[in-house]
């Protein structure tokens, strides 16, 4: 079925826009959104017998959460001062049950929220750093197969210092991420946020809060981007880096894993150093 050709009001974007005015549609990889207003009494009942359907109405618009992130309305329901995002697309709405087993996994989740019919969100208190990319990406294969399931997982960056209006614009602009690892990467199981960061960075899809937060951290110290730079130009040798530095190797491992533990990313993995690299050359 053509829904453009039969619905020429048709909007078609890459991402799913939330909204009670549309009702939004999955076809050959594009989004199409209908406008309510538009619609006849049949032209309502067609579509909602198309599988692919998610309709904003079922989405649980009363949630704090999915009011604040997505709809951009009220208050952050929790605040805390690191957070991070785990993404998950799924074949069909996402069971209670594997909530239930996923929520005392990954001990810090403070909420899985339902996007729509096929995309959740995690939730993570990252206040107390918990490492639930590592946990997931190892027992991912396992959950599929117990609950009969195909999951696809974005691990967002785990933020540190946050304020409440950095909630919103990063968990947008995370987003944003995670639709084009579905468009760009369908191979793939899951993927981190630096990989993705930086094919959006080389496909030039900018991501200004995600590059702000980064940069943030990286200026938070003097000697950071010189470490960044070294380390780069080392290709990520830690005794040739911190030779060049003229620092201990000790010293230098202690002040990466303070980089990490600030910023979320990892300088002794390739694709968190390049991305470092890269946005540290427009300082």
């Amino acid at each position: 079925m053509d829904f453009k050709e039969l619905f020429p009001e048709v909007i078609t974007k890459q991402e799913v826009k939330q909204s009670e005015d549309y009702i939004i549609v999955e076809q050959d990889g594009h989004v199409l959104h209908f406008p309510k207003s538009s619609l006849t009494k049949r032209e309502l009942c067609l579509l909602q017998m198309t599988p692919s359907l998610e309709d904003a109405s079922s989405v649980d618009s009363q949630n704090p959460w999915y009011r604040y992130l997505v709809e951009g309305r009220g208050r952050l329901p929790q605040s805390h001062s690191a957070v991070q995002f785990i993404f998950i697309e799924h074949q069909f709405t996402l069971s209670e049950e594997l909530k239930d087993f996923l929520s005392p996994l990954v001990i810090n989740v403070e909420k899985i929220m339902t996007i729509n019919q096929t995309q959740s969100v995690m939730i993570l208190n990252q206040d107390n750093f918990f490492n639930a990319t590592e946990l997931l990406t190892d027992i991912l294969p396992t959950i599929e197969n117990d609950f009969n399931t195909r999951l696809r997982c974005y691990f967002g960056n785990s933020w540190t210092h946050l304020q409440a209006v950095d909630w919103k614009e990063l968990y947008e602009e995370e987003y944003k991420l995670f639709t084009l690892f579905l468009s760009h990467k369908a191979e793939q199981h899951y993927c981190r946020f630096p990989k993705m960061a930086l094919w959006a960075l080389a496909n030039q899809s900018p991501m200004p809060s995600i590059k702000a937060k980064c940069l943030q951290h990286i200026l938070d110290t003097s000697d950071t981007s010189a470490i960044i730079k070294a380390l780069w130009q080392e290709q990520g040798n830690l005794a040739k880096t911190a030779k060049a530095l003229f620092i201990h190797r000790n010293s230098l491992q202690y002040k990466l894993d303070k980089f990490t533990q600030s910023s979320g990313l990892n300088l002794k993995i390739l694709d968190d150093l390049a991305y470092a690299y890269l946005i540290s050359m427009d300082t």
